[in-house]
């Protein structure tokens, strides 16, 4: 079971490396499990290392940090995709492609 993430840059057709990524799990508010940032190809492999168990998370993609590092302006500060985990043998991969005023979101559990 793991959780990944990749992020593609929409404005220059390329992977959002260096994004901040954040892992967060329901416990009756949102804590944070895990923090990461992507690498070159735009990846966070795997959180956390045990993996999840069953239950609500998010991850917090940083946008604002992402884009003022490239002298941009993003609509919105921060990408949160929510997804659950009902069968701890699955693993999660979330694909998001941003640009400053849009962004696509698609998670899938394989």
């Amino acid at each position: 079971m793991a959780v990944s993430a990749r992020a593609l840059d929409g404005v220059l057709g390329r992977p959002a490396a260096g994004l901040r990524i954040r892992f967060e799990r329901d416990d009756n508010g949102w804590r944070p499990i895990a923090w990461d940032e992507t690498d070159n190809d735009g990846f966070v492999l795997v959180w956390p290392a045990s993996g999840p168990s069953a239950g609500d998370y998010r991850l917090v993609l940083d946008c604002d940090h992402y884009f003022v590092g490239l002298g941009l302006i993003a609509s919105y500060p921060a990408v949160v995709a929510v997804f659950r985990v009902a069968d701890e043998v699955e693993s999660h991969h979330l694909e998001v492609v941003l640009a400053p005023a849009a962004y696509s979101v698609c998670i899938a559990a394989y």
